[in-house]
């Protein structure tokens, strides 16, 4: 069962890429909160120490519908970016839907799709990562 009471967050997840010719390396981590309207949002940062919580009920409103409508947002101080789409549920798997109409990637659409366990998700495709429940009550 996709919990509503806290998100889910993932566990460190190494990157290595090339941007604008610098080597970047570290580790990220995944922070998702699944609402029960059907929407999703999820913020990547460097260490799970982030308020994402907090963070996340910052955003009801204009800028969450904004986000879900663009595929991606940005925090008011403009250090977070933040991404959104919709979910559904078939059975015991849930899938998300971002669809991307900014400039980056326009018309661009991704699916993650994670299979329901308790208190985790776990990842069916490969662009998703196991995520564990995090009770904020």
């Amino acid at each position: 069962m996709l919990r509503f009471d806290g998100y889910y967050c993932s566990p460190s997840i190494p990157y290595e890429e090339l941007h604008g010719g610098a080597h970047l390396v570290g580790s990220i981590v995944q922070h998702w909160r699944f609402f029960d309207d059907g929407t999703w949002l999820r913020v990547d940062m460097e260490g799970p120490e982030f308020p994402f919580w907090a963070f996340s009920h910052s955003l009801v409103g204009k800028p969450m519908a904004e986000a879900k409508e663009i595929g991606v947002g940005i925090s008011k101080d403009g250090k977070t970016f933040y991404f959104a789409g919709s979910y559904s549920i078939k059975g015991s798997n849930v899938t998300c839907i971002q669809r991307t109409n900014a400039s980056v990637e326009p018309g661009a659409t991704f699916e993650f799709v994670w299979r329901m366990g308790s208190q985790r998700l776990f990842p069916i495709t490969s662009n998703s990562h196991e995520l564990m429940f995090v009770n904020v009550k």
